[in-house]
C-alpha cells in the first residue's frame, strides 16, 4: 500500500463520522456509535483498497481500515464535534438509524444534614 492509498484512506475517514451521525439515532449510546463507526470505516477501507488495487483480504486491508478508524476520530474531536456540524447532521435525523436511546435518569436531590437533637 502506497503513501497517496494511505493519505486517500484518511481522508476518506474524515467524512465517516457524519454517516455515523446519519445510521444511528441521535441519542444512541457512545457503544453503537463507535461500533458504526467501526464497521464503516472497514467498507470504507474495503471500497478505496478495490478501487485502487486488486482486493485481497490481508494485511494491507487491515491497515487501510486503521487509517479509516484514525481520520475518522481525527476529523470528528477537531474539525465536526467543535463546530457543531456532527451534532446537526445527527439531530436532523435523530428519529431514523440503529440504537436505542440512552435514558437518562432525573438528578437525585441532595440528603438534607441530620437533624440536632
Amino acid at each position: 500500500m502506497g503513501e497517496a492509498e494511505m493519505f486517500l484512506n484518511f481522508i476518506v475517514g474524515a467524512v465517516i463520522p457524519l454517516l455515523v451521525g446519519v445510521v444511528t439515532k441521535a441519542k444512541a449510546s457512545s457503544a453503537v456509535k463507535g461500533i458504526a463507526n467501526t464497521i464503516l470505516s472497514v467498507i470504507a477501507a474495503t471500497i478505496v483498497v478495490a478501487i485502487k488495487q486488486e482486493l485481497k483480504f490481508d494485511a494491507s486491508l487491515g491497515i487501510a481500515a486503521a487509517y479509516a478508524f484514525v481520520g475518522s476520530t481525527v476529523a470528528y474531536t477537531t474539525l465536526w464535534k467543535p463546530t457543531g456540524i456532527a451534532a446537526a447532521i445527527a439531530n436532523a435525523t435523530a428519529d431514523v438509524g440503529i440504537g436505542k436511546e440512552v435514558a437518562v435518569s432525573p438528578p437525585v436531590p441532595p440528603t438534607p444534614p441530620p437533624k440536632s437533637v
